[in-house]
């Protein structure tokens, strides 16, 4: 999850721009979100992301080679672990943020 995640971060990210990534325990769950100084995400575009095959940038991801699977698969697989994965507002910098929440997870 998170390696498609820095992925899309890095590719969307212009040179010299900046990544940031957070995680935290909230209430028994394990709480990450990954903004970038990118362009972002269009706001009406913001759930269509999630979808499969769906690219914002047709000619720029075609190009690259990209099939629009990525987050369609990181939401697939937050969602097996229970958990919530959104697109909000970026806090630090200002391009695009995806947070996501899954259960924290105990072995005894």
């Amino acid at each position: 999850m998170l390696e498609n995640l820095f992925a899309n971060a890095i590719q969307y990210t212009p040179e010299n721009g900046e990544i940031r990534f957070f995680i935290e325990e909230k209430n028994n769950h394990i709480h990450c979100a990954v903004e970038d100084s990118g362009s972002g995400i269009k706001r009406e575009n913001r759930d269509l992301v999630f979808s499969k095959h769906f690219r914002e940038d047709k000619s720029r991801s075609n190009s690259l080679g990209n099939a629009g699977l990525g987050l369609f698969i990181v939401k697939n697989l937050v969602e097996e672990l229970n958990g919530n994965i959104e697109i909000v507002d970026p806090l630090v910098l200002s391009g695009t943020r995806i947070e996501f929440d899954i259960p924290q997870f105990r072995f005894s």
